[in-house]
């Protein structure tokens, strides 16, 4: 499939041709958010509807991946789990992760809804408190209308996430995705670098009005001149959870990072 980079015009710099080359890319960023969709399509292929139900999926990405690129995921059997692979055209690995079929977790939610902090952090490790609530986001309407924009934004054309289905499910990249706003309504943020995310599925991941997103801090730290802050959080859906996503981001990173 040829990588799409969706978030050309976001708040997000990363993804601008003239921004990530001040950072030592050679263009904009495609989304890691659409690199794990892509990683999610085999995984998908082999385990349908039960990995969704109750699966994980988790992927850290290695180097950029850049629009228009052709490249291409591969699952291969490992255990009780799939090792997950992308490359780009030339060969190179871009991304890794690895999905198992089911996970066990409680339901029960392990997080309170929070307001947002005012102001934001500032994107430093040492001024992003650990443990402190991150804002909540009701995501019903958002997650009610997203179906439809699954192959433009994710490059999916899979019909289990046709909006047009009965029982359609959520993609797989819409939770990272939701993800990226939580952060950027905590954190002030300016060019950035998503890098690595955990999902798992509590119950299939279906729209809901009152689909809510909620989690606390679970890492901030600097690392070769890169700030990272990591995010442990659930979507909430009638007092159940029903997906937990570990969401780890380059909140700032530094000049020469791509080379």
């Amino acid at each position: 499939m040829a990588a799409h980079n969706f978030a050309v015009s976001s708040e997000n710099k990363i993804h601008d041709d003239a921004v990530a080359a001040t950072y030592g890319f050679e263009g904009g960023l495609v989304p890691g958010v659409g690199v794990f969709g892509y990683l999610s399509r085999p995984v998908l292929d082999l385990w349908g509807d039960p990995w969704l139900e109750s699966g994980s999926i988790e992927a850290k990405f290695l180097r950029p991946t850049y629009d228009g690129d052709r490249v291409r995921a591969v699952a291969r059997p490992d255990g009780e789990e799939l090792a997950l692979e992308l490359f780009d055209s030339k060969a190179q690995l871009c991304a890794v992760g690895k999905a198992r079929r089911s996970v066990e977790e409680d339901t029960e939610p392990s997080f309170a809804p929070a307001q947002m902090p005012k102001p934001r952090w500032p994107p430093i490790a040492a001024h992003v408190p650990m443990g402190h609530a991150v804002g909540s986001l009701e995501l019903g309407d958002l997650a009610a209308g997203s179906p439809a924009g699954v192959v433009d934004r994710y490059r999916d054309d899979h019909p289990r996430y046709a909006a047009d289905q009965a029982d359609v499910r959520l993609h797989p990249a819409f939770f990272p995705d939701q993800a990226n706003t939580l952060l950027a309504a905590n954190v002030a943020l300016g060019p950035w670098i998503h890098t690595e995310s955990r999902l798992r599925f509590l119950e299939a991941p279906r729209p809901a009005a009152d689909l809510r997103l909620q989690g606390v801090v679970a890492g901030a730290t600097e690392k070769r001149g890169h700030e990272i802050v990591t995010l442990e959080l659930e979507f909430v859906t009638e007092g159940r959870a029903t997906a937990r996503l570990t969401h780890t981001a380059i909140v700032q990173p530094r000049v020469d990072s791509g080379r």
